[in-house]
């Protein structure tokens, strides 16, 4: 088995609590807490050509699309549940470390379950579960992965929220992770934040860092770093049959954000995927083969409704 990375820890922070969701928490008495509230979002994301250090090159179409809801039970105690479906098209030439052309269509569904209980204003404590499974369009073996999350997030004042929580989770052909997660929201400056956290980036998303600034009523930009890591479970007649592929990337990104109207925001993103590596395990998971590639130019949109 592979031993554990540091990316390892950060992509634990991406299954359980988005930027956006710490956000929306704010000091108000709890009996004011509002009634289910739905989101729908879709996103579409190109990652340009980019050579692999042996020689080839790829480039990578995506596509996401999610619901969720958040629902109180009493005025303490809520349930957040959400379901997505993100398909990354992957197109290879020829890459003879990685034996040709790897894969090629990546489907991933991932579905999550979060009870909340607000102790007061300043206290939220939270837990659940989740399930998620990435395969390659004709995989026959299993890919299914889920874990578990237990956390609290204290807001010290309107300005910086943080939150701290724990994690364990299964990955294809490797160890189960356990791992803390941190989340903080700082508004150091008027209509200026840094954040941590999982966020969405076009059609994808991933734990990072990132400082917002909100210049109009509509707009607001963002500029910051996020790590982004695909793993999944490949044919069972391609390059390593039944084994698991692996596509590790670090965005550094700007986004411009218009919010329509109080229900439909719309972002834009452009950046550089840097620090790529692509991997090849079989299906113990064994490494095979392990390339660099070069940082490659990428854009997106993406669109969240609230209803």
């Amino acid at each position: 088995m592979r031993s554990i990375k540091l990316y390892n820890v950060l992509v634990a922070m991406a299954q359980i609590t988005r930027a956006q969701e710490v956000e929306n928490i704010e000091p108000v008495p709890l009996s004011n807490k509002p009634t289910a509230m739905w989101t729908m979002d879709g996103g579409a994301q190109h990652r340009f050509d980019t050579d692999v250090d042996s020689g080839g090159e790829f480039n990578v179409s995506s596509f996401k699309t999610g619901i969720g809801m958040q629902k109180p039970w009493t005025d303490r105690l809520g349930l957040d549940v959400s379901a997505s479906y993100a398909r990354d098209a992957y197109d290879f030439e020829t890459s003879e470390t990685l034996g040709g052309k790897p894969w090629e269509d990546i489907n991933s569904f991932r579905t999550r379950a979060i009870l909340r209980y607000q102790q007061d204003p300043q206290w939220i404590f939270m837990g659940g579960g989740f399930l998620f499974s990435s395969q390659e369009e004709d995989a026959k073996e299993d890919s299914m992965e889920g874990g578990a999350m237990a956390g609290v997030i204290h807001m010290y004042n309107p300005s910086l929220i943080v939150g701290l929580g724990l994690i364990a989770f299964t990955q294809l052909e490797d160890d189960t992770l356990v791992v803390p997660f941190p989340l903080v929201r700082w508004a150091f400056a008027e209509n200026w934040a840094f954040e941590t956290g999982a966020s969405d980036l076009g059609a994808s998303s991933g734990p990072g860092m990132h400082l917002t600034w909100q210049c109009a009523a509509q707009w607001t930009y963002k500029a910051g770093a996020q790590l982004q890591r695909r793993r999944f479970r490949l044919d069972d007649d391609g390059v390593v049959p039944d084994g698991v592929g692996e596509d590790i990337s670090v965005p550094l990104y700007v986004q411009a954000a218009w919010q329509i109207n109080d229900a439909t925001v719309v972002e834009l993103i452009a950046g550089i995927h840097a620090a790529g590596e692509l991997t090849i395990e079989d299906d113990s998971g064994d490494e095979i083969a392990s390339e660099d590639y070069d940082p490659a130019g990428t854009i997106g949109i993406r669109a969240a409704m609230v209803f």
